[in-house]
């Protein structure tokens, strides 16, 4: 009797262990392929930043040249 509830406890831990064993696979499948997912991103983020410091770049000379233009204009 006290060998077949052991048998069972054990038989149960196992499954469970399986279990884990089997959703941390997935989960790490899932983590790599998020990491390629940021990894293929980077480039393209990358390009945007410096479209965006382009365009506030060109948005500042042209408020500081019609700031200077104002300035010189004649009244």
């Amino acid at each position: 009797m006290s060998e077949e509830k052991s048998d069972a406890s054990r038989t149960s831990v196992h499954r469970r262990m399986d279990e884990i064993v089997d959703r941390v696979s997935k989960v790490e499948l899932i983590s790599a392929a998020v990491q390629d997912d940021v990894r293929d991103m980077m480039p393209v983020t990358e390009d945007v930043k410096r479209w965006k410091l382009m365009g506030l770049g060109a948005l500042g000379l042209i408020g500081i040249g019609g700031m200077v233009l104002g300035v010189l204009s004649p009244r």
